[in-house]
């Protein structure tokens, strides 16, 4: 709108691209970014063959996506604000010079209270969006641990093939023992049966220890069923040493799942905290952009009125930070996706 626009950014110093006006905040967002990246790539290549937990690194990959997508989206948001606070730093030179007029100036003032309205509301979507990815994987994280205390207390509740396999041999242990009782028991009748024929003299002293025999041994001398019951007597046996394989085989994979839950845990908790950083940038320009439309609203309302030198001076150095702080957002985000990237094709 203004001829001076590129002598007032001279001495404002917005022209700057040297890079020396980087804050302690914007480093301290930037490794917090690098970090939140590094391990939600960690976390989405993690690979388990348990149910529950793979459909949660699944989860996990998908918010990573998500991430990096919202990553792009405030880097975009945060170039219009950049640029904004250029718009506004310029403003308040303006309105300490009295070489423009007061209708020169409300015209500006209209234009850039709209913008710091639209910026405000597109900086509290960013805002909802990184909280929203916060919160579920807040979700994740819970479920998680309520899942590895529930494994912890019964190991049987895993989503794992070895519980399936453990409960498909005690099955057939069930069939097998029916089986060898009802043969054992064909065999005993087939037995006492023909001792019974006998002679009665010879056949009553026989019949007890042979039937304790019998059933004690599993020895049985009887035909078909016989065979059956010693069959399945083996069998039976077979399957106890497989469950009790099987049982040593699940408690260790409880552990060995209950260990890396603990450390896909320990990742999330730090994407979690990571985030906070990149939540509290944004609520801070929301901050500042509501603070500017107060002002802005302010003086809209008093079209005699003219802004006091200092207020003009707080604003200007403001927004000079906001400007700074945004370039070096850009800066440190775009580094992060960078090193992401190659971080990913290894």
């Amino acid at each position: 709108m203004f001829d001076f626009f590129t002598k007032v950014k001279q001495m404002t110093g917005l022209d700057d691209k040297t890079g020396k006006n980087d804050t302690l905040s914007m480093q301290a967002l930037g490794n917090a970014m690098s970090v939140a990246i590094q391990k939600f790539t960690k976390c989405s290549k993690l690979e388990n063959d348990d149910n529950f937990i793979s459909g949660k690194i699944q989860e996990i990959g998908e918010l990573s996506e998500r991430f990096r997508k919202y990553v792009n989206e405030s880097i975009n948001q945060s170039d219009k604000l950049s640029k904004y606070a250029e718009e506004v730093v310029i403003f308040s030179v303006a309105c300490a010079d009295s070489g423009f007029t007061k209708e020169e100036l409300l015209d500006f003032l209209k234009l850039t209270l709209e913008d710091a309205k639209n910026n405000k509301a597109d900086t509290e979507k960013l805002k909802a969006n990184i909280s929203g990815i916060m919160a579920e994987l807040i979700n994740i994280q819970n479920e998680c641990v309520q899942y590895s205390n529930n494994i912890q207390n019964n190991a049987r509740s895993m989503s794992s093939h070895v519980v399936n396999e453990l409960e498909d041999r005690e099955f057939k242990q069930r069939v097998y023992s029916t089986t060898y009782k009802i043969g054992a028991g064909a065999a005993i009748l087939g037995t006492t049966a023909s001792i019974i024929a006998a002679p009665l003299t010879g056949g009553a002293s026989l019949a007890i220890p042979l039937v304790e025999s019998i059933v004690e041994g599993g020895l049985i001398i009887a035909g078909t069923s016989s065979a059956i019951a010693i069959g399945s007597k083996y069998a039976s046996y077979n399957c106890n040493n497989e469950i009790v394989a099987l049982n040593s085989r699940l408690i260790r994979k409880r552990d060995e799942l209950n260990t890396q839950i603990n450390l896909l845990n320990g990742d999330l908790s730090s994407i979690i905290h990571e985030s906070c950083d990149i939540l509290n940038f944004w609520d801070e320009q929301i901050t500042s952009l509501n603070e500017l439309a107060v002002k802005l609203e302010h003086y809209n309302n008093q079209d005699k009125e003219r802004p006091s030198r200092l207020v003009t001076l707080t604003i200007q150095k403001k927004w000079n930070n906001v400007n700074r702080e945004c370039k070096e957002y850009n800066r440190t985000m775009r580094a992060a996706l960078q090193i992401s990237n190659m971080a990913t094709s290894d």
